[in-house]
């Protein structure tokens, strides 16, 4: 088991959640990169994750059980769809990326 410290919020999960996400996404990356040693953890022994704790919860119940359950308000779909993209995790991307087009009410702005 280890702690991921998502923008401030502790998730424990196990080791082997993070080698199912795709090989070239971040969350793969921080797996290779504890099991080989090369990042350590912090003094409570988490590792730490630039992200949006809000969406995190529903990235690791995905990689978990390969499901996707959210709530029906539009917005965590979205949230969930950028942070998807921006974690590279391809095929979570692709299961949100029709449902986040059909909802005219959200938009997303590029940087």
């Amino acid at each position: 088991m280890i702690g991921i410290d998502v923008g401030g919020k502790v998730f424990k999960t196990l080791l082997g959640n993070l080698a199912k996400a795709e090989r070239t996404s971040t969350l793969y990356m921080l797996y290779t990169q504890i099991i080989t040693g090369t990042i350590r953890p912090d003094e409570h022994f988490n590792y730490f994750l630039d992200r949006d704790p809000k969406c995190f919860r529903y990235i690791l119940n995905y990689l978990r059980d390969g499901r996707l359950i959210l709530p029906n308000d539009g917005h965590t779909a979205a949230q969930l769809f950028a942070e998807a993209e921006s974690l590279g995790l391809t095929g979570l991307a692709g299961r949100l990326s029709n449902y986040v087009k059909r909802n005219p009410g959200i938009v997303k702005i590029p940087l």
